[in-house]
């Protein structure tokens, strides 16, 4: 089976798929020249869900996706590896060869970097070349309702523009 991409991506193939559950309310600012994602990072067939947060560098710059999964204690990590630990967003700066209690010495806390949200979701297809994202920095956002990532608290303060609608 051949996994395609949406329309900001560019890959070998290409399909169009419809209907998606709606995470913005509004959008009053929005980057569309947006940026650059290391699609490299992603296996085929990965969703960077809309709402996503990310250190936005500029147009056409490079955008660090702040989303990762919970730390594991009985993992190893890479450097550059991105991971969510007591409410807070680390980047790995020492590799973790064997699995360990988290031991912040080893990660940077990059929680506080996050400027803006992905305003729709992106797809990795297979043979991706190129991905992109076009970026908010002001509106409304249901924030539950991001798929694979979360907004933490404590980056919400980074983003005064931005109404955050809990629905749970």
């Amino acid at each position: 089976m051949r996994q395609s991409g949406t329309f900001n991506t560019i890959g070998k193939y290409q399909s169009e798929f419809g209907g998606h559950f709606p995470v913005w309310s509004r959008v009053r600012e929005l980057y569309q020249g947006g940026g650059m994602i290391d699609h490299t990072k992603y296996p085929a067939g990965t969703v960077i869900g809309a709402g996503t947060p990310v250190q936005f560098m500029g147009a056409g710059q490079q955008v660090v996706i702040l989303a990762g999964p919970a730390y594991e204690s009985t993992k190893t990590y890479a450097v550059g590896d991105i991971v969510e630990q007591a409410g807070k967003i680390y980047k790995n700066k020492t590799a973790i060869e064997s699995p360990e209690a988290f031991t912040a010495s080893k990660w940077t806390d990059i929680t506080g970097t996050v400027n803006g949200l992905i305003f729709e979701d992106v797809c990795i297809p297979d043979g991706c070349t190129l991905a992109t994202c076009a970026v908010v920095r002001n509106g409304r956002i249901y924030a539950d309702r991001v798929v694979g990532a979360k907004i933490l608290p404590a980056m919400e303060a980074n983003l005064p523009m931005i109404e955050f609608v809990r629905e749970s």
